[in-house]
């Protein structure tokens, strides 16, 4: 009876003390009963939709106030059973089971204003087993593009995947691998008609309009003439040990530039990412700031093994760079040449007598034309050899190299394994973002292969290996709760981030597994809609997190002023030295006390988890949702 009046007034539950009843019984323990719940959960679905919604948003407001236990014997779980039963005897969606799961929509979104229950509580194994995914998502698709119309309809079209709470992480997978696909089919499809319909000039014209994913900043043109061996004077001359101290911070600043530099320079397309004589093979100016670099890290113990790999390689490149200079000269001209090697070949070979005058006769002659010859042999055989070592230890630039860029069935990167970082930043930020959406293929410049999925991964796995490498210094790794997480004090510029959030999202959208071992705090900065607390700081720092309950529990003799000594600031290192931030205006001089404590535990964690790593994260959030 009671059930049915409130059904019959629905509308007139609009003060908390009628809706007060509505919450009492949906928490009733006869909902728990399957007989009961049968025949009572529809009525009681049917009137809290019906009912205004001020009423529902005090629903939610008073379950967000439940212990978790409670809300989830009493409520989570007779809804849940309920859905189970009906949608296995019935094997379709009835207006009941819609309601149903709309009520739970709301006790989830109270659940998470609360964070007092995990996502499993709300997951339905019937759902995520037997969902049929594309006609779901089909439909949520179909409803999106009727919302984004003129007249959008009062109600879309059911499909549970506006529902995903209800889905384990096992269906959320499938129905993302399903969207991707989508996704992939249609960019396709679109740039093969734009091809046929208009040719290939009008497909150009349109990417140079749409313009590419990462634009070049004025600000960074700078440093755009150190960008060749970026990668190798990150790995090699800025090695050194994660302590913080001067010398890691010079060489972090050394590595920045190099890599700031390389960033904007091959953003755009027609930009040419790194020449031939800068590549693999560095010049003596370019080695020689790498071997200084390295050589002020002291204290190291991996810095003299860096030092000497890059002074061979200078050595290296200084022995190979005049013989290319010759043999391009080509013919025996350039062997009168002053400092070429060709001429003291010629001087060696010749016969003492055969430049002593002309006047030797043609004995003399013949003997100076067959030293000529053999010098001549001599400086081919040089030049041979020079241009093969050139060929395995200098590689073209992505630009320079033979396979194109473009192709309107795939996303195509072209890499050098020795400028991994660099190459991997101009090749993703040259790409416009319908180029994005294609299926990605990887080519390693100088390799052959075709890219069938296992050299996509092993792009993936290395460039990630680099980025979380402490070289870079662009993110900490946490002993405790081994995750990563963005360095505060780093010195790596935006870009850098921007394309670690990339490399994540192309890894996704490719369905590739990534070995990022992340807090699930990072996943839900990403996904947004709610401010953060202790509750998430407890899931990434712990022992942080116990620290500041124990303050706000504290309930000691003696004030907690004297105690703790606490003040609104926050002591940073930045490499050595000590630096005090404050959390509010006036902060350092404002003491923590049993009034304000709960406003301190606030900002501190908010500082922790937002303000420390706010320049990081949001690069990060813009490079993962290109």
């Amino acid at each position: 009876a009671l059930v049915e009046d409130l059904a019959a007034h629905a509308r007139l539950l609009g003060t908390p003390e009628r809706a007060q009843v509505l919450l009492a019984a949906l928490q009733h323990p006869l909902l728990s009963e399957p007989a009961c719940a049968r025949q009572l959960l529809p009525r009681l679905a049917a009137t809290v939709m019906a009912a205004p919604p001020l009423v529902r948003s005090w629903l939610v407001r008073w379950w967000a106030e439940y212990p978790g236990p409670l809300l989830e014997s009493r409520v989570v779980q007779p809804l849940q059973a309920f859905l189970t039963r009906e949608l296995g005897a019935t094997k379709k969606l009835t207006t009941p089971v819609m309601n149903v799961i709309k009520v739970l929509a709301r006790v989830e979104e109270a659940a998470s204003l609360s964070r007092s229950l995990p996502p499993e509580a709300f997951y339905n194994t019937l759902i995520s087993e037997k969902l049929d995914v594309q006609d779901h998502y089909t439909a949520w698709r179909q409803g999106q593009e009727l919302a984004a119309g003129r007249d959008p309809p009062k109600e879309a079209p059911f499909s549970f995947c506006s529902y995903p709470f209800l889905l384990n992480a096992r269906a959320k997978s499938h129905l993302l691998h399903l969207e991707a696909r989508f996704q992939m089919e249609q960019s396709v499809a679109h740039a093969r008609m734009e091809v046929q319909l208009y040719g290939g000039s009008a497909a150009a014209r349109r990417r140079a309009e749409e313009g590419p994913v990462l634009v070049k900043t004025p600000g960074d043109a700078s440093g755009s003439n150190n960008s060749s061996g970026g990668d190798r004077s990150s790995a090699g001359s800025g090695r050194a040990s994660n302590s913080g101290s001067r010398a890691t911070s010079g060489a972090r600043m050394a590595r920045r530039g190099s890599f700031a530099g390389a960033s904007p320079s091959s953003v755009s397309p027609s930009s040419s990412t790194c020449s031939p004589s800068s590549s693999a093979i560095t010049s003596s100016s370019g080695a020689s700031s790498g071997s200084s670099s390295g050589s002020a890290t002291p204290g190291t113990s991996s810095g003299s093994s860096s030092v000497m790999g890059t002074s061979l390689r200078s050595l290296f490149g200084m022995l190979l760079r005049p013989r290319r200079r010759n043999s391009a000269s080509g013919g025996a001209g350039g062997a009168g040449s002053a400092g070429v090697p060709g001429s003291a070949v010629a001087a060696a070979v010749t016969p003492s007598g055969a430049g002593r005058g002309t006047s030797g006769g043609g004995a003399g002659r013949a003997s100076s034309s067959g030293g000529a010859q053999v010098a001549a042999q001599q400086r081919q055989a040089e030049g041979a050899r020079s241009r093969s070592r050139g060929a395995t230890l200098e590689l073209p630039s992505p630009s320079e190299c033979p396979m194109p860029g473009v192709h309107s069935d795939m996303c195509i990167l072209r890499v050098r394994r020795t400028h991994l970082v660099e190459d991997a930043l101009a090749e993703v930020g040259r790409q416009t973002r319908r180029d994005l959406l294609k299926p990605l293929r990887v080519h390693f410049i100088g390799e052959e292969g075709i890219d069938a999925g296992g050299v996509k991964k092993e792009f993936f796995a290395l460039l990630l290996e680099r980025l979380l490498s402490p070289d870079y210094g662009m993110m900490a790794y946490d002993e405790t709760t081994r995750t990563y997480w963005f360095h505060p004090s780093s010195l790596e510029p935006p870009s850098s981030y921007l394309l670690l959030g990339l490399v994540v999202g192309l890894a996704v959208y490719n369905r590739v597994l990534l070995d990022l071992r992340a807090p699930l705090l990072l996943f839900q900065k990403l996904r947004g809609g709610r401010e953060l607390g202790l509750r998430d700081l407890e899931g990434w720092q712990p022992e942080l997190a116990r620290g500041l309950r124990a303050l706000l529990e504290y309930d000691g003799p003696d004030p907690m002023a004297d105690v703790f000594g606490l003040t609104f600031s926050v002591d940073v290192d930045r490499f050595g030295r000590m630096e005090s931030l404050p959390l509010k205006p006036g902060g350092e001089s404002l003491p923590v006390t049993e009034d304000n404590r709960a406003e301190y535990v606030s900002l501190l964690a908010a500082w922790h988890m937002e303000g420390a790593v706010a320049e990081q994260f949001e690069a990060f959030a813009a490079g993962f949702r290109v």
